[in-house]
């Protein structure tokens, strides 16, 4: 749980990195939406213990990632379980839609031409953000990480060699808010 609760906080910090480099009108609602990101894995290991456990030994048999693993033994991920989650809490569609397509980023406005820009956005920076939180150096996305970034988001977000600096400056500052706030937990 530890470790969950360090992505969640670090995406969600990176998210909000990426949304001020943005000058996003949602700065604060990007940082909740990376800390709520991954809720179905929550549902899926605490309550769905026996598939879990499944998902788990095919991924390590297999070779293949947990998402494969999820779509071969559940036939669906812990993104469509989190936006199950998510319609069941009623929280925002924003929310909903970033639990459900945060791997698939463009499967919202493929699934729903109607997807507001600012719910697309919502998406494409958790995305970006998941996918750096989990390749951290010194504290601060790796900048080979950039390419496991879908390459329609990383166009719309403009990421890229240009101002990775200064971004990766705001990202450190962000990611030790997150680490002070761990270690009073």
């Amino acid at each position: 749980m530890g470790k969950f609760w360090e992505h969640s906080l670090l995406t969600g910090a990176i998210a909000r990195a990426l949304a001020v480099e943005r000058d996003a009108n949602f700065v604060e609602e990007t940082f909740i939406a990376g800390l709520l990101h991954d809720m179905g894995r929550i549902v899926l290991s605490q309550k769905l213990t026996a598939e879990f456990e499944k998902v788990v030994i095919v991924k390590e048999k297999a070779g293949i990632s947990q998402l494969q693993a999820e779509q071969s033994v559940l036939k669906l991920t812990h993104g469509d379980i989190g936006g199950w989650l998510a319609r069941k809490w009623n929280l925002p569609i924003p929310y909903v839609e970033v639990m459900r397509f945060h791997h698939f980023p463009l499967e919202s406005a493929r699934q729903d031409p109607n997807t507001q820009s600012d719910t697309t956005n919502l998406i494409y920076l958790v995305h970006a953000a998941d996918v750096l939180s989990k390749r951290l150096v010194d504290g601060r996305p790796d900048p080979d990480a950039i390419n496991e970034i879908d390459p329609e988001v990383r166009a719309e977000l403009k990421i890229g060699p240009e101002g990775w600096e200064r971004f990766q400056g705001r990202t450190e500052e962000e990611i030790g808010k997150a680490r002070a706030f761990l270690e009073m937990l």
